[in-house]
């Protein structure tokens, strides 16, 4: 019997790992990925467009710090347009051009979804893909030789960019 191993006929049960608490940084985590729509099997975009926007202003509000005006341009799309998924997918990319000065961010919007389908309605428009800058619409166009989205908004000169 040698080299053999002695035991009762029969099937082993394991428990379950425990649950524990979670610690006061993952709690906050949590809650800052929920309110940031952060999930599994979202896309790199998504995530990367979450983690630069909304994650900087959870943590600002938790710590009682006035957030900044931020202006960002608006583009409204919808996973059922064509047009929608290219501007979509240059967008996720980080391929756009403006007409306004500085790093303005683009914040992508799904209409379908229950806070783009409420933004829109407030944004008062007709169509999709649309884009607004600080309450005004814009034109968006693609250059299809560069493969970006071209944003043109109404600005005042200061916040036009020089040249245009």
């Amino acid at each position: 019997m040698s080299g053999k191993t002695r035991g009762q006929p029969g099937f082993a049960v394991h428990k379950l790992p425990s649950s524990y608490e979670l610690t006061s940084q993952q709690k906050l985590m949590k809650d800052a990925a929920q309110a940031c729509g952060i999930r599994k099997g979202m896309s790199r975009s998504e995530l990367l467009e979450a983690m630069n926007n909304c994650v900087p202003d959870f943590f600002r509000r938790q710590k009682g710090e006035a957030m900044p005006d931020k202006k960002v341009i608006k583009v409204y799309h919808s996973p059922h347009c064509d047009s929608c998924h290219q501007v979509a997918d240059l967008l996720g990319k980080g391929r756009f051009e403006s007409n306004i000065k500085g790093d303005v961010p683009v914040d992508l919007i799904d209409v379908t979804s229950e806070e783009g389908f409420r933004e829109i309605g407030e944004a008062d428009l007709d169509s999709v893909p649309a884009a607004k800058y600080d309450g005004k619409t814009c034109k968006l166009g693609i250059d299809e030789e560069q493969q970006v989205v071209v944003i043109e908004c109404p600005v005042s000169e200061d916040a036009a960019t020089p040249g245009e």
